[in-house]
């Protein structure tokens, strides 16, 4: 593809210098080869449109295809941003939801026995990190509790 697009632009480029040329040696040729200004600024007109014509075969199309990629990733990356964002939202609050069912499921017995073992966890294994967190999510915790509580049953 890249191969047939530059050879199209070849053959463009190639007719409007030709044009240009023709057009120039007939502006020299009626001139009878007295040139004043207007026949030297009637020179330059040709040449400065196909120099015109030129740039926009090959530059402007590459400068096109530039922003609109840029674009495109700067769309991408806002996109994966969010992604990242709402993953994060939706892991964290089904977390927060299954703690909040299991807590109203707990009688005070159940419920004093998991923040007995709650603190017996962070306290036993240091579990904390530097800034004060808790390594590790609930469900960590949750599942352990569950499968304590079984054995007690």
């Amino acid at each position: 593809m890249q191969g047939d697009e530059a050879m199209w632009k070849g053959i463009i480029t190639t007719i409007i210098w030709l044009i240009s040329g023709a057009l120039s040696l007939a502006i020299i040729l009626s001139t009878e080869g007295n040139f004043n200004g207007d026949s030297l600024g009637m020179l330059a007109v040709p040449l400065v449109v196909a120099a015109l014509a030129t740039f926009f075969v090959w530059v402007a199309p590459e400068l096109i295809k530039n922003d609109r990629l840029q674009a495109e990733s700067k769309r991408e990356q806002e996109r994966q941003e969010r992604l990242g964002v709402l993953e994060k939202d939706k892991h964290s609050t089904s977390e927060g939801t299954r703690l909040a069912l299991l807590l109203e499921m707990m009688d005070a017995d159940e419920r004093q026995m998991f923040k007995q073992s709650l603190k017996r966890k962070v306290l036993g294994e240091s579990r904390l990190t530097s800034d004060g967190e808790l390594s590790g999510s609930a469900s960590e915790f949750l599942y352990d509790e569950d499968e304590q509580r079984r054995s007690y049953q």
